[in-house]
């Protein structure tokens, strides 16, 4: 298994998709990724021995998913601002299996346009700041450490809230706020469900 990325990488400008799955053995990633600007599709999932990932520059503008589940990067890299309106256009972000992020920095709740944020089984993660506004799915099964969360209806657009999904099951260390904020969200989805298919069934 590839403990590095081959020299050869940081030459390829029109690289599109670095898939690197499962590579056990890999423990960094050198800076010199970041300087591929056609980079849409970063997957890293299951390199159980990478520590850190470099914060993303602006000229990563065409990056869309990054794959970091399975991993043990112990902080989440800081996206910075690029592309339309001056933000971020990443549109899935997993950290799935990690065991060792404790908490998300509120720059994630600036990412735009991330439709995707997967936090299942990220067993020492305590808390959650905002989320972004367009998120259509939050996965954060299995978060046994998770107590705090911020209220997830706080940002979100209220007419993507019927084609959202956001989960929280086996979070059992959730504070009563938190706990308010999720059922709030809940009974607002469902009712929204209701609305839509009341007017379906008046227009059939």
């Amino acid at each position: 298994a590839l403990k590095e990325l081959p020299e050869a990488t940081k030459d390829m400008k029109k690289l599109v998709i670095l898939n690197m799955k499962d590579c056990t053995k890999l423990a960094s990633v050198p800076d010199s990724l970041l300087k591929l600007q056609a980079l849409q599709e970063v997957i890293l999932s299951g390199c159980s021995k990478l520590q850190s990932f470099p914060d993303l520059k602006e000229n990563m503008k065409k990056l869309r998913i990054l794959l970091l589940d399975g991993t043990a990067i112990n902080k989440v890299p800081q996206v910075f601002p690029s592309g339309m309106n001056g933000l971020s256009l990443l549109r899935r972000l997993s950290l799935r299996g990690n065991v060792m992020i404790q908490t998300l920095e509120d720059h994630i709740g600036q990412l735009y346009h991330l439709k995707c944020l997967d936090l299942k089984d990220c067993k020492k993660l305590i808390s959650l700041p905002v989320l972004p506004p367009n998120l259509k799915c939050l996965d954060a099964h299995g978060c046994d450490s998770l107590t705090t969360v911020a209220n997830p209806l706080a940002f979100l657009n209220v007419t993507d809230h019927i084609h959202s999904t956001i989960i929280f099951s086996q979070c059992n260390n959730l504070d009563e706020v938190s706990k308010s904020c999720i059922i709030s969200y809940i009974q607002k989805k469902s009712q929204l469900m209701s609305t839509a298919l009341n007017r379906y069934n008046l227009g059939s």
